[in-house]
């Protein structure tokens, strides 16, 4: 495929006929900033953001990618601050590459990166940039393109797989196989003598030939396909010792039934409806293989293409390929619980773009990862992975007991820190010791780790001691002033229909808190106001709704359409992802009770939801 580079006007024009017209001005100044760029670093910007926005995506990525190679600071005020969170977020991940190039396995940089990126658009953008690199590779200088197509595809391939990101995939793979393995590639290409396109079209026939069959037999199930690139088939070749002509699934078709019984209707249609390989038949619903993996496959030959079609349900579809563990030993990726756990919510965010284009919320839309890890490095760097605030007395009892019990300094990046300073990502961390040294009962108002916390008291004799509970107190009626402002507190964001109480913060000042509040709990009893719904003065109201959902395809996408019905705006969000499920903190604004009630309860009538809650 012949690759050219976009300007800032093809750009533009691809913004204008999106979602985002109204964006242009803004994307418009960001590449006036690039201008004074050197020419290749302008470039690869502006491919990025044109890259970017075939996945739907709007101004704040799109001005992230630009924006990436600028002194973010000389910027502030004239771009919104997730455009220049994202564009920092990309900064940090070409520092650390750079700074422990050679030096780190690439499933340890993966951590790291993961941490390093706060929001899963970092990740994609990212992506995205590796992805422009490769398609004009030889403009790399001829040192730098090897390792680079190495690097994207042992690093960042089994990111992009777990994101789904398909289409990324097949293109970066077979990309950095035509620079790494070129005799390989070559003898594949002169072998299927067919260009990407008209495979990509017989597919297509059969995807239709395929649905069409199913109708006619009123079977309600979901059908794609996929081609298989130059790379998947080499690995296949390698892997299990063929012969390119014994590769029979250069195309396939996947059909997603509602139930075991629908898969085995299928195959009678299918069985009826093509000319199917006689030898070329598994059922791996009856005999699962030993990863729990299930299917039926069938091989056909379609337009003179070995092809396969897989036939499964959508629970074996869940197992095959949203991040179970069975699925990362079938397709020979490594498995990181925590880390594939993270990826789960980025790919979600990607298919939501991908295929939905829903203004009103993607303009407002700013998914975070959870922010409670941070990885660091041993001097002869290996990961240590401890809770953000951490300090190197925490690194240090992580480690071994007795380096925390000797802990007299440390030399954080090859500098002398205090024993109170709080590591960052991908810090080097050196502890240096004495024998003389005992842990100090200080310590214990800064170490973070449980550990730590432990065997200092344990060294020290201390017996911790439990904090009283906090005295509740009635609350009193008092009167305010008519002209004072009323302010509700963030803490609890109360709402119109919520029972509230009032704290006078100062003359003209008075805080509202919802009375369940434990913060309106610690006013003092003289300083408490009971106050009414009149006390609200705006007219949209900041809260929180929380929801707690299965893991499971497309989930995210449905709870943005159900928060974004009815004028509730998102203002931003945050994803924890745990074994099985995911827990959403929606930022929203609503009306009042009554709205949010409403909001809550269309979200509870989606399929996987465990609980939805205020807060």
């Amino acid at each position: 495929m012949q690759y050219a580079h976009q300007t800032g006007e093809d750009l533009l024009e691809k913004v204008r006929n999106s979602h985002f017209s109204s964006e242009i001005p803004l994307i418009r100044k960001a590449l006036e900033k690039n201008k004074p760029l050197p020419e290749h670093t302008r470039t690869l910007a502006i491919d990025t953001a044109s890259t970017l926005t075939q996945f739907g995506f709007g101004k704040t990525a799109v001005c992230a990618a630009l924006l990436q190679f600028h002194d973010l600071e000389t910027l502030k005020g004239e771009f919104e601050s997730e455009i220049l969170e994202l564009a920092h977020g990309l900064q940090k991940i070409e520092r650390v590459k750079a700074k422990n190039r050679g030096k780190l396995s690439p499933e340890s940089l993966q951590k790291i990166i993961l941490a390093l990126s706060p929001d899963p658009q970092i990740i994609i953008i990212w992506i995205c940039k590796k992805l422009v690199e490769l398609r004009f590779l030889s403009e790399q200088p001829k040192d730098e393109q090897l390792p680079l197509a190495e690097d994207v595809l042992n690093q960042w391939v089994p990111v992009i797989h777990k994101l789904g990101l398909h289409k990324i995939r097949w293109e970066i793979e077979d990309l950095a196989m035509k620079k790494i393995l070129p005799k390989e590639y070559k003898a594949i290409k002169e072998y299927l003598n067919d260009k990407r396109n008209t495979r990509q079209e017989k597919m297509r026939e059969l995807v239709e030939k395929l649905r069409s069959a199913l109708q006619k037999a009123q079977l309600e199930a979901v059908v794609f396909g996929r081609v298989k690139n130059f790379y998947r088939i080499y690995k296949k070749m390698n892997e299990q010792k063929r012969n390119l002509k014994d590769i029979h699934d250069l195309i396939g078709a996947r059909v997603i039934c509602n139930s075991v019984n629908e898969c085995y209707e299928t195959l009678a249609v299918i069985q009826n409806s093509f000319k199917l390989e006689t030898q070329g038949f598994d059922d791996y619903i009856q005999k699962p293989k030993k990863t729990k993996y299930q299917s039926i496959h069938v091989d056909l030959d379609w337009k003179g293409i070995p092809s396969e079609i897989q036939i499964r349900t959508w629970e074996m579809h869940k197992e095959a390929e949203e991040g179970v563990a069975a699925h990362w030993e079938y397709k020979q990726y490594k498995k990181d619980p925590t880390f594939d756990r993270h990826l789960t919510i980025a790919k979600q965010l990607a298919e939501w773009f991908d295929q939905v284009h829903h203004k009103s919320i993607m303009d407002s839309l700013n998914l975070k990862f959870e922010k409670n890890k941070i990885f660091v490095l041993t001097p002869k760097s290996e990961l240590v992975e401890l809770p953000e605030k951490a300090t190197p007395v925490d690194f240090a009892f992580a480690v071994h007991t007795e380096l925390g019990y000797k802990c007299e300094k440390a030399r954080v990046n090859g500098k002398i820190v205090p024993l109170d300073y709080q590591l960052q990502n991908a810090d080097s961390v050196e502890i240096i010791t004495s024998e003389k040294q005992i842990p100090k009962q200080h310590w214990l108002t800064f170490v973070q780790t449980e550990k730590a916390k432990q065997k200092i008291r344990t060294k020290l004799n201390i017996v911790p001691t439990k904090p009283e509970k906090e005295k509740k107190t009635g609350i009193v009626k008092a009167t305010f002033r008519k002209n004072a402002q009323f302010l509700p507190a963030k803490c609890c964001s109360p709402i119109p229909g919520d029972e509230i109480v009032g704290h006078k913060t100062t003359k003209r000042k008075i805080k509202i808190h919802r009375i369940d509040c434990p913060n309106a709990q610690r006013i003092p009893e003289d300083e408490r106001l009971t106050l009414s719904n009149a006390s609200f003065t705006q007219k949209e109201f900041e809260t929180t709704l929380r929801i707690n959902v299965h893991n499971q395809p497309g989930v995210l996408s449905e709870i943005l359409d159900a928060i974004g019905k009815h004028d509730t705006k998102i203002i931003s969000t945050e994803a924890v992802t745990h074994a099985h499920s995911i827990t959403c903190r929606f930022r929203i604004k609503t009306k009042n009770r009554k709205t949010f009630e409403q909001t809550a309860e269309r979200v509870q009538k989606i399929k996987g939801i465990i609980d939805v809650q205020r807060g």
